[in-house]
């Protein structure tokens, strides 16, 4: 069974990529905004597979798409 949130090390493999290259995604806001819990940095499963599958914009892109669903 599939994990519903990822840490950044799960992320980055989901996405084909190491884990400096995300968080260099991270910290220019190339990839989707992660959730923060007990100062742990998540990102949802779900939202990931559809950023990828919409071609991985921008963040800002991303949450305007996101917003129009």
């Amino acid at each position: 069974m599939s994990k519903p949130l990822l840490t950044v090390d799960e992320a980055a493999k989901l996405c084909g990529i190491t884990r400096a290259t995300w968080c260099r995604m991270r910290s220019t806001g190339k990839c989707p905004e992660p959730l923060n819990i007990n100062r742990r940095v998540l990102w949802r499963r779900n939202e990931l597979i559809a950023w990828l599958e919409a071609g991985a914009p921008c963040r800002d892109k991303w949450e305007m798409i996101k917003a129009k669903n």
